[in-house]
């Protein structure tokens, strides 16, 4: 019902619209025809919607009679008496598809199978409101890295954030570029999809915050070291979250020189 003629009289302008739905398909040619009864004189037929949607147009051809196609949406024809005149059209299309490439890296003090489960993504069109969560699975190892290509997305604007699980003791920095463009700092990306395709390439770089902390214990005067090591007791806590743990001389090493 998408595509649609009219048929026009040229002298009396009279006209008729007719769509797909009134022509008749031949599941051999796969072509549509539609047979029309006509008082004799000239006539203009046009293709006048052509367009469908989830598709590109690529050329809309047409031939009357014997003759050659031409490019064209309108050809005139000459309807005479007890004689049949042929008006073909022919429109090619392809099919309208966005395709997304998503890389991930990971770099610093992790690897990907340390992080994978702790990441995913999120990829919104922002006309329809719809998105779609990928995770780690989904992508394949390619070129030192993971990639995830995503096709059949209808064209248009969407963004793309990464999803990440805090580790903690660890800092964590993202970076993107889209289709090979500088270097952006953060987790959101917005592109536009075409049927030729967007990449995005994540960076994720960990660096840990952990620092050593070295605790001594030197025993004098005349004390057996058994007899301490199962009393003396230390508790180490953290002043931010106020966590602490408890060590006795049994989790220290025993140095014999010093």
């Amino acid at each position: 019902g998408a595509l649609q003629f009219e048929v026009t009289n040229t002298e009396t302008g009279e006209s008729k619209v007719y769509t797909l739905k009134d022509f008749e398909y031949d599941e051999q040619t796969g072509t549509y025809s539609l047979e029309l009864t006509l008082p004799s004189g000239t006539y203009t037929v046009e293709e006048t919607i052509y367009d469908i949607k989830g598709y590109i147009t690529s050329s809309v051809k047409y031939k009357v009679g014997t003759g050659d196609y031409e490019d064209g949406t309108s050809a005139r024809a000459e309807v005479e008496t007890d004689e049949v005149v042929n008006v073909d059209f022919e429109d090619a299309y392809e099919k309208n598809e966005g395709k997304l490439v998503l890389t991930k890296t990971v770099k610093g003090d992790f690897i990907w199978d340390d992080v994978k489960d702790k990441l995913s993504f999120v990829v919104k069109n922002k006309s329809t409101g719809e998105s779609k969560t990928y995770k780690a699975s989904d992508f394949v190892a390619a070129n030192g890295r993971y990639e995830l290509v995503i096709e059949g997305l209808e064209p248009g604007e969407y963004t793309v954030t990464e999803k990440l699980d805090d580790v903690k003791g660890y800092v964590l920095g993202t970076t993107y570029r889209v289709a090979g463009g500088s270097k952006q700092v953060g987790t959101d990306a917005t592109v536009t999809l075409t049927k030729d395709g967007v990449q995005i390439d994540f960076v994720n770089t960990y660096t840990s915050t952990r620092g050593k902390l070295l605790i001594t214990k030197t025993l004098l005067g005349n004390i057996k070291r058994k007899d301490a090591e199962g009393v003396l007791k230390f508790e180490v806590k953290d002043e931010q979250t106020g966590k602490s743990k408890t060590y006795t001389l049994d989790d220290f090493k025993y140095n014999e020189e010093t």
